[in-house]
C-alpha cells in the first residue's frame, strides 16, 4: 500500500471528481458524480448544497477506499467553485438553503452600481477578484433573502454565508467529532 498518495477533490460547476496521485503524477484512482444545477428564475443557478457535500464525500470515499484506505493518504487538495456560496448551520453543519452557484446573475444590478460609483478598486483589493457579475458579496446578501422557516429565525443555526469550500470543511470537522 503506498503511504504517499495526494487526494484531489475536484468540486466544479457540474460534477464533484476525486482523484489519487503519486508522488510522480501518476492519477491511480478517479471517481465522478454529476451535481445538478436548477434555474428557480431567469438569471439565477442554484444548486442542493449537500448534494455537493455527499457527492464529495462519496468520490472521496471511494477513491480512499481502493487505495487500501486513509493511511495512504499524505495530503489532501480542494479545487471548488471559488465563489459559490453556502449557507450553512454552525451547529450542525447542515445547509440551510440551496448554494447560489457562481454564475448566478441575481445581484448584477448590484455589481454595476458598485462598479459606477467607483468602489471596483476597493471591492479587488479587499477579495482579490474582479468586481463582475459574479459579486460573491451581493449574493450573499441575496442568499440570506432565501432564508426561511424555523432555520433561519433559530439561534442555535446562527446561519453563517461561507464558500462551499469551507462549508465543506466545516461539515467534515463537525461529523468527525
Amino acid at each position: 500500500m503506498a503511504t504517499d498518495l495526494l487526494l484531489v477533490i475536484d468540486e466544479g460547476t457540474t460534477s464533484t471528481r476525486a482523484m489519487l496521485f503519486e508522488p510522480g503524477g501518476a492519477c491511480t484512482a478517479v471517481e465522478q458524480k454529476e451535481v445538478a444545477s436548477r434555474h428557480p428564475e431567469p438569471g439565477w443557478v442554484e444548486q442542493d448544497a449537500e448534494e455537493i457535500w455527499s457527492s464529495s464525500l462519496a468520490c472521496a470515499r471511494a477513491v480512499v477506499e481502493r487505495s487500501g484506505g486513509p493511511d495512504g493518504i499524505a495530503a489532501i487538495g480542494i479545487a471548488n467553485q471559488r465563489e459559490t456560496i453556502v449557507f450553512w448551520s454552525r451547529r450542525t453543519g447542515a445547509a440551510l438553503a440551496p448554494a447560489i452557484v457562481w454564475q448566478d446573475r441575481r445581484t448584477a444590478a448590484l455589481c454595476d452600481a458598485k462598479r459606477e460609483a467607483g468602489h471596483e478598486a476597493m471591492v479587488q483589493r479587499r477579495t482579490y477578484t474582479q468586481e463582475t457579475l459574479r459579486c460573491a458579496a451581493g449574493r450573499r446578501g441575496r442568499g440570506a433573502d432565501r432564508l426561511s422557516g424555523p432555520a433561519a429565525r433559530c439561534r442555535d443555526h446562527r446561519p453563517a454565508p461561507t464558500t462551499a469550500r469551507a462549508a465543506l470543511e466545516r461539515r467534515e470537522e463537525l461529523e468527525s467529532r
